[in-house]
């Protein structure tokens, strides 16, 4: 504990959130020349995501299942808020980081728990190779 009162985890914690404001902050819409301005900030392009598969990026799991047809699932667990993981190819699926609860890369439906409510769909807008939050 320092001082202040403030523990070690807590300032770990604050770095990191630190950490990804700065680097979602850096994430603009890419807008420059004659490219059309994006709706929202971009998430990823379209060639980041693979065929079959899916990314997560920040607090979005984008998918492309099929080629050239995006759907993003929220990347926040609906158990008790934590990230997701990573995303296993083999099954399917994406796994929470906190408590390893599995959900459908297709239409987020929770494979298994803890969870028990599916991850919440999250609209998506596709402009040329960017994929932004619609």
């Amino acid at each position: 504990m320092q001082p202040d009162g403030t523990t070690r985890r807590a300032v770990i914690i604050g770095v990191g959130a630190a950490g990804a404001a700065a680097a979602l902050a850096g994430c603009g819409d890419g807008a420059a020349g004659n490219e059309p301005a994006a709706t929202g900030p971009v998430v990823v392009k379209t060639g980041e995501v693979p065929v079959g598969s899916g990314v997560i990026a920040g607090k979005v799991v984008i998918t492309q299942l099929k080629a050239g047809e995006f759907k993003g699932l929220s990347a926040v667990c609906t158990h008790q808020g934590c990230g997701m993981a990573e995303i296993d190819d083999a099954k399917g699926t994406v796994r929470c980081g906190c408590h390893d609860s599995r959900f459908k890369l297709s239409d987020g439906s929770v494979v298994n728990g803890p969870a028990t409510e599916p991850l919440p769909a999250v609209a998506l807008k596709v402009t040329g190779d960017r994929i932004t939050l619609a």
